[in-house]
């Protein structure tokens, strides 16, 4: 073992740990407390979409989405990308040198964030009535502008307990403030009846908790300094990811700005709920990423010349799972509408495939970034988000005006499959790493063949499709358990994991 915590293991059910450097059953355990904190997080966007659906028209869900669209466009401008860079150089500090680190990216992201948000308010009103004429400024773009200022904080909590490797807070911090978030949204939808104004005010509150956490949080070492040399090695790393933030969140949210423009809100609306309920793909997978990120940057630092092996391995798996969860919504996602919303958003239906493979592809993106922003060529990432803008611009300005929704899905598709391309290209040639594409093959053309066999007519009618589709599902990881695709050591670990979360003894391992 190469890690500490990888070290410390006993009893017969640890022994199944990889002979590699890392611990399979504790990455489960990380990924499953990343996935519950996101899960929190994100409840909103995709737990309480019955209530959505069925107490707010088709507009006005598209009025959530567009408003949605320009927090996560503007996000990148107001923050600098600082929180978001900061677990490069996190390790590289220790003691006090690491609470003056932390306090001047909050000093100096809250002092631009104010500044800037200030500028919007100015100047933003003619700005947003040219892009979306039926959205007033206020009250929606006056709410959203709090709320984008708000949520410049939101992921600092999480950072830090991520780099720290607290997952137990890091999962606690998201259950909260999904419990604030919903409290919110029952009274202001289900009892006040306020509608997307409502649905608006439930997100501003939840920013305001993730500040009030950030205070709470620096409260004991929070320092009143700015950091000159901290805060200029990490505009080396952050400002040239800048553009490509923007970049990559202006290219995954142009959509709705192009349906709201020239197709309409209802479009939108539907094309906002299949979008929601496809970043159950990324919430899933993100989990396990947050988890492996910290084991990365913590060996790479440390000059491990056996990660890049264990990162082809565990690259190989965690493309499995996203594999395996987006199979699951592509061919199971006419039944999970039907479970979530009323008959007037089934017009969602056919866009859940499509945009399954694109969170898809963006999954394989988080996979390549760890080699990059390890190796500080952080240039690579503009480089990759460019050329992608351009291609899904063009394209939702070529088929959203033809395809509507379905031409927005694969704009992104493409676009996301671009940028990954060109990023895998550089990854591997600043950050080389072997990876296994015969076993990813393996994936890629069982999914592919189990999703055309659950186009067969008879699957089509609900209950039918309810019933065996999980079957067709199962077939993915016996297919490829039947074709040698998990070593022994991940079968017995999985095995354990799975008994130790049921609960089970260790005597009852032994049987």
């Amino acid at each position: 073992m190469v890690n500490g915590e990888e070290n410390a293991v006993s009893g017969s059910g640890d022994s199944q740990a990889s002979t590699r450097g890392y611990h399979l059953p504790s990455l489960f355990k990380s990924s499953l407390l990343y996935v519950a904190g996101d899960l929190g997080t994100k409840v909103l966007t995709v737990f309480l979409i019955p209530l959505y659906t069925r107490v707010l028209t088709p507009e006005d869900y598209g009025i959530i989405g567009y408003a949605g669209a320009l927090i996560n466009v503007l996000s990148p401008l107001v923050g600098l990308g600082l929180i978001g860079n900061m677990p490069v150089l996190y390790y590289a500090y220790e003691g006090e040198e690491r609470h003056r680190l932390v306090s001047s990216v909050f000093n100096l992201t809250f002092l631009y964030a104010l500044i800037l948000t200030g500028l919007f308010f100015l100047f933003g009103p003619p700005i947003f009535a040219k892009i979306a004429p039926d959205i007033p400024f206020y009250p929606y773009i006056v709410i959203s502008l709090v709320t984008l200022f708000l949520t410049t904080f939101y992921y600092l909590p999480p950072r830090l307990f991520n780099i720290q490797e607290r997952a137990s807070a890091y999962m606690g911090y998201g259950l909260i403030l999904s419990l604030l978030g919903i409290g919110a949204n029952v009274v202001l939808l289900l009892i006040l009846r306020l509608g997307a104004v409502g649905a608006l005010w439930a997100n501003l509150l939840m920013g305001a908790g993730g500040l009030f956490t950030v205070f709470l949080i620096l409260r004991k070492n929070y320092l009143p300094v700015v950091d000159r040399d901290k805060i200029k090695a990490l505009l080396h790393l952050s400002l040239p990811t800048l553009p490509h933030l923007f970049c990559s969140t202006l290219g995954r949210f142009a959509d709705r700005f192009f349906l709201a423009g020239v197709v309409g809100l209802a479009a939108t609306g539907f094309y906002s709920l299949a979008m929601n309920i496809s970043t159950l793909i990324l919430l899933v997978m993100g989990g396990v990423t947050t988890a492996l990120n910290p084991m990365f940057y913590r060996r790479a630092n440390q000059q491990d010349e056996t990660l890049p092996a264990d990162w082809a391995r565990l690259s190989t798996l965690v493309i499995f799972g996203a594999a395996w969860v987006s199979l699951g919504l592509a061919v199971m996602g006419s039944e999970l509408v039907h479970l979530l919303a009323p008959p007037k958003y089934y017009d969602t239906i056919p866009l859940l495939p499509v945009l399954a493979l694109g969170q898809a592809v963006t999954m394989l993106y988080w996979l390549l970034a760890p080699g990059i922003s390890h190796t500080r060529k952080t240039w690579v990432y503009p480089l990759a988000s460019f050329p992608a803008m351009a291609v899904n611009l063009l394209l939702n300005a070529v088929l959203v005006p033809r395809f509507g929704g379905m031409g927005a899905a694969w704009a992104m598709v493409v676009s996301a499959t671009t940028q990954t391309l060109i990023f895998g290209y550089f990854s591997r040639r600043f950050f080389p790493v072997a990876y296994e594409y015969r076993q990813i093959g393996k994936v890629v053309i069982l999914s592919a063949a189990l999703f055309a066999v659950s186009k067969l007519p008879f699957l089509a009618v609900f209950w039918v499709g309810l019933v065996f589709k999980p079957f067709l599902l199962a077939c993915l990881p016996l297919g490829l358990l039947a074709g040698g695709f998990f070593s022994t050591q991940e079968i017995q670990a999985g095995k354990h994991f799975v008994r130790k979360l049921a609960g089970l003894s260790p005597a009852d391992n032994q049987n």
